[in-house]
């Protein structure tokens, strides 16, 4: 059902043009407007936000291997520790 759902999804998502520049109708008047990428300002608006979010994004990933890292790295320790013991004595093989 979920990847049934994500495809959808993705035909959806696929299909929005994200071409420049766009003629339609606001407000009942005729025009030429920017659809998702706007001139001069937006561009550095829409700019800046995409670098904040991915900045953003890769802290946090960053922030997220980091701490698997230490708990694999301990787990992984503690089982070792754990299942080497056998008969009364070490046997790390």
């Amino acid at each position: 059902v979920g990847i049934v759902f994500s495809v959808v999804l993705y035909r959806l998502i696929a299909a929005i043009s994200l071409g420049s520049s766009q003629t339609g109708t606001i407000n009942g008047e005729q025009s030429s407007t920017s659809y998702l990428l706007g001139d001069g300002e937006q561009n550095r608006k829409l700019l800046e936000i995409y670098e904040a979010i991915r900045e953003g994004a890769d802290s946090f990933l960053f922030a997220e291997y980091r701490i698997c890292l230490y708990f694999i790295a301990a787990f992984g320790s503690l089982v070792l520790v754990l299942t080497s013991r056998t008969d009364g004595e070490w046997d790390f093989k």
